[in-house]
């Protein structure tokens, strides 16, 4: 094939197109077959490839590309496969990696980069691969300069690549283990100072200007003294921190027209007195300016021109004394938000021109700083209600969610007392406390599956009703007398305070009082929403319930009622569980039927659904139960080939194709290669200390190549460790122990991809 084929079935989930012809990847070639899993290029004659050519794969697991000619990869190539989890551009031509190249790839395991002509790495190319296992770096031409050596840090931190890349300049450092360098190697000095032989869009991503330090889209010029912008700011900045310098006049150079996605500038505590025209064109995509703590006298509109997107401008502690009418007037993007006044990490929105709150889960009011919802951790904490004043009539309600069995909900304290209680997953109302036995009542309804029920308490006349989810009123019946209510009724939500067990919310011989554990959200009082941020402190005072010290923590956080699966907080509606395969209903606690082609085991084939079973329904060349055995060729029956496979050859013959680590005729002779032993300090590098091994640690060093004999592909690798306790001292004087893996023995097999 020479070009990739089009109208393919939509619901495809593996496409393999190795080994044939193919030049380049157009825009959008899988963009259709959303279900798409698996995708293997390798081993064509691709050197072109779309920026979108897999837009739209969150299913992608596995992208093989190895074996082509891709010298550059284009912006966001990889951008939305947050899925995927084997990325091989191993054997090609690739000579640098933009510093964003893999932000989505969260859930990666293996990343081959082995056998490419990388020179140098920027550094924060492997900060988002958080679920990597495995790097293959080697057979790169790597230089090994100040700008890499953070790449020996995070290769000795993280011993994870096992291809053993190397340096292959300075010659001072040629054919040394990256991971193996000392810091104070990697030196910029004359000519090997590779910055200043960069060139090239792709190149300019990995620059980082001269004493300044990047990461990521972070550039950190501070504190350099610097008197202009340095040159060679990557493109891909988004952050440039040039506070605290000797910088007087910022010229028009037209460094902003090469940063398109520049969104902060930090110019403060320098030495800035004037701005000129025409500094920040190209800059409409920033969003602060910070001109704090310089010697700016005078403001002009010339001095912002380009700020269109600005949103927040500050311009404290100056000596301005002149502000131009004209100065604000191309700055249209702030909003009546930037002065909001959102609590609680709120979103503000601008609605018919004035700021709205939009409160997260858990918060209301018109500044989000009243609390709905609270999660008791089952600590003696409790909400008090403060001087809440009840009528003759009154409907109380509240949403509980727990899977707790026991706990008391809501205690009204005066001289006529009256409870809601949790009681054996049941709603209990007691009245007429004081006494033995009280008067109560009990929902039929269970709440304790860990979703949110709405309970109700009407206080009416002579009578006490008990409403659960909308159910059957459950009344007291007549009482002897009416529910006493004064402006100065106290109402508890959760709990209550020791000194109103003492004196009123005794025990009985069926009940002990005890704290609520799980979330109460909503409480209403005649439909008025009441703000749980009161909790007594027992001396007169109110304070906030976000503490945890407290035992309540603002919103819900009851996350274990599904029985399998994953569970998702879902703000004030509780939670919902997300089944696994197999599983069914809202708590993912029912059994489903599973397909018998789940995880089936059919090597080269179809599985074919029968009953409760299934078969493999072979591809062309292979036989077996799970079609995981090649035909047999005629002619190579009687042919032995050991520890290999009989193929026919052009002429008819039978030859073996031997198995990694083995050669001959018949596949009988097994490769070797001879490793060194090693002994040697280990270091750990960590934030604010360094760790070093009390003793140095032996272990064997294999060497690339297995004997003359080999045939190409087979490497001599490891292929016995052993586990072994190291303990390590720190600078700071503590120590620690770690279980590690160190190489035994070496042997030869499959190079790895």
């Amino acid at each position: 094939l020479a070009e990739i084929p089009a109208n393919l079935p939509e619901g495809i989930v593996e496409i393999r197109l190795e080994q044939n012809q193919i030049k380049s990847v157009p825009a959008g070639a899988f963009t259709a077959y959303k279900k798409l899993k698996r995708i293997d290029l390798s081993k064509n004659q691709i050197s072109d490839i779309a920026a979108d050519a897999f837009s739209g794969l969150r299913s992608l697991t596995s992208l093989v590309l190895y074996g082509n000619k891709i010298t550059e990869l284009p912006k966001g190539i990889f951008d939305g496969l947050v899925s995927l989890q084997l990325l091989l551009l191993n054997a090609n031509k690739i000579n640098c990696l933009r510093v964003n190249a893999f932000q989505d790839l969260q859930n990666l395991n293996l990343l081959s980069l082995y056998d490419n002509k990388m020179q140098t790495i920027s550094k924060g190319l492997f900060t988002p691969l958080r679920s990597i296992k495995t790097l293959h770096l080697a057979q790169n031409p790597f230089m090994c300069d100040c700008h890499l050596k953070w790449l020996a840090d995070y290769l000795f931190d993280n011993p994870i690549e096992t291809s053993g890349a190397r340096c292959s300049h300075p010659r001072r450092l040629a054919n040394k283990r990256i991971s193996q360098v000392k810091g104070k190697k990697f030196r910029c000095t004359g000519q090997e100072d590779y910055r200043s032989r960069l060139s090239g869009e792709c190149f300019q991503d990995l620059v980082c200007p001269e004493k300044c330090r990047c990461e990521g889209t972070v550039v950190d010029c501070s504190n350099l003294k610097l008197t202009r912008l340095p040159p060679h700011i990557p493109e891909h900045t988004t952050d440039l921190r040039l506070n605290d310098n000797e910088i007087a006049i910022l010229e028009a150079t037209g460094t902003f027209k090469k940063l398109p996605n520049l969104r902060k500038i930090n110019l403060s505590n320098n030495k800035l007195r004037d701005v000129r025209e025409g500094a920040f064109d190209g800059a409409s995509g920033v969003l602060e300016l910070l001109l704090t703590g310089n010697k700016l006298t005078g403001l002009q509109g010339r001095m912002f021109k380009g700020l269109s997107g600005l949103k927040t401008l500050m311009l404290r502690s100056n000596q301005i004394s002149c502000i131009d009418n004209s100065t604000f007037t191309g700055l249209s993007s702030t909003s009546p938000c930037d002065q909001s006044d959102c609590q609680n990490s709120a979103q503000c929105l601008v609605v018919a021109g004035e700021p709205i709150c939009r409160c997260i889960p858990g918060f209301y009011g018109n500044k989000c700083d009243k609390i709905s919802t609270v999660h008791f951790l089952g600590r003696d904490g409790y909400v008090e209600l403060p001087g809440t004043k009840l009528r003759t009539t009154a409907l109380i309600s509240l949403q509980v969610a727990t899977e707790k069995d026991n706990g008391i909900l809501l205690y009204k304290e005066d001289h006529d007392p009256l409870a809601l209680e949790l009681y054996q997953g049941h709603i209990r109302l007691i009245y007429d406390i004081a006494n033995y036995p009280p008067t109560t009542v009990y929902s039929v309804e269970s709440v304790n599956d860990g979703l949110f029920h709405t309970v109700e308490l009407l206080i009416q006349n002579r009578s006490l009703s008990l409403v659960v989810d909308n159910g059957a009123p459950k009344s007291l019946g007549k009482l002897a007398r009416q529910p006493s209510m004064d402006h100065n009724t106290q109402l508890y939500i959760g709990g209550v305070p020791p000194q109103v067990v003492a004196s009123g919310l005794r025990p009985g011989p069926e009940r002990s009082p005890q704290t609520f554990d799980g979330c109460i959200n909503n409480v209403r009082i005649n439909g008025d929403t009441q703000d749980l941020s009161f909790r007594s402190t027992g001396r007169g005072l109110s304070q906030g319930v976000e503490s945890k010290g407290d035992g309540i923590l603002v919103g819900c956080h009851s996350c274990s009622v599904c029985a399998q699966g994953t569970c998702r907080e879902a703000g004030e509606m509780g939670v919902t569980c997300e089944c696994p395969p197999g599983r069914s209903g809202a708590l993912c606690d029912e059994t489903t039927a599973p397909n018998p082609c789940q995880n089936n085991r059919c090597v080269h084939g179809l599985c074919v659904a029968k009953g409760q079973s299934y078969s493999c329904q072979c591809n062309e060349g292979y036989q077996g139960q799970y079609c995981d055995k090649k035909q047999e060729p005629p002619a190579c029956r009687g042919h032995s080939c050991g520890r290999g496979e009989c193929h026919v050859s052009e002429a008819g013959e039978p030859v073996c194709k031997c198995q990694p680590g083995y050669t001959g005729p018949t596949c009988d002779t097994e490769l070797t290669c001879q490793g060194e032993m090693v002994r040697e300090q280990l270091k750990r590098h960590q934030a604010l200390r360094t760790c070093t091994s009390t003793s140095k640690i032996p272990r064997v060093d294999c060497p690339r190549s297995c004997q003359a004999s080999a045939p190409p592909g087979v490497c001599c690798g490891v292929t016995k460790t052993r586990r072994r306790k190291v303990v390590f001292r720190c600078t700071d004087g503590t120590s620690y122990s770690e279980e590690m893996e160190t190489t035994l023995e070496c042997g030869c097999s499959k190079c790895p991809l």
